[in-house]
């Protein structure tokens, strides 16, 4: 990830040029696999969904998040496992963010989203759900969306949804596209 300088120079903020892998750490001691979208909190935090699952690498997808100061944890997600779709404790959670039988990432891919307590929000395209990654303990969960069923069926939570995109966090409400829709749920 770089980082533009006042002067206008890129600068490496976290990870290392053309090495991947998969660390925690500051800086060039962080390693990651193949990033994908990013988004910011209120206090300057950076998440990014790292882990495309392409065919031709063995890491899995996971949530990272990156401070102010460079330092790089895994908030959710197994490296060491295949992409999937698992809730759970954040070190047994599984996503599935791209279309693991193509080298070309899903389009569109997983969306990131967080709210004023810290929760992370994550679109699943592939499975059809938004999956939430609890601030307090990294518990993994799906919020919207029946695994594998693709529809739309507003009302009583999780509903169906058919492919979530786009995805913020406004207030109390969590907003998202898919096929043809603007949706949204209120959070609690």
């Amino acid at each position: 990830i770089f980082k533009i300088s006042p002067t206008g120079q890129p600068v490496v903020f976290a990870g290392r040029l053309h090495v991947r892998g998969h660390a925690d750490g500051r800086g060039n001691a962080a390693l990651f696999s193949a990033l994908g979208n990013m988004t910011t909190d209120a206090s300057g935090n950076f998440y990014v969904v790292d882990g495309q699952a392409y065919p031709s690498q063995s890491i899995g997808p996971t949530v990272r998040k990156i401070t102010p100061e460079g330092v790089v944890s895994t908030i959710a997600g197994r490296a060491d496992a295949a992409p999937g779709w698992v809730d759970g404790a954040r070190d047994v959670a599984r996503f599935r963010v791209a279309d693991a039988t193509s080298d070309i990432v899903f389009s569109p891919s997983a969306q990131l989203a967080v709210d004023g307590s810290g929760n992370v929000y994550i679109t699943d395209p592939i499975t059809s759900v938004i999956r939430k990654i609890a601030a307090a303990d990294g518990q993994v969960s799906t919020l919207v969306g029946q695994p594998g069923r693709y529809g739309f069926a507003a009302g009583i939570l999780p509903g169906m949804v058919n492919r979530p995109v786009g995805i913020v966090v406004r207030d109390s409400t969590l907003y998202f596209t898919t096929s043809h829709a603007v949706a949204q749920v209120r959070l609690q």
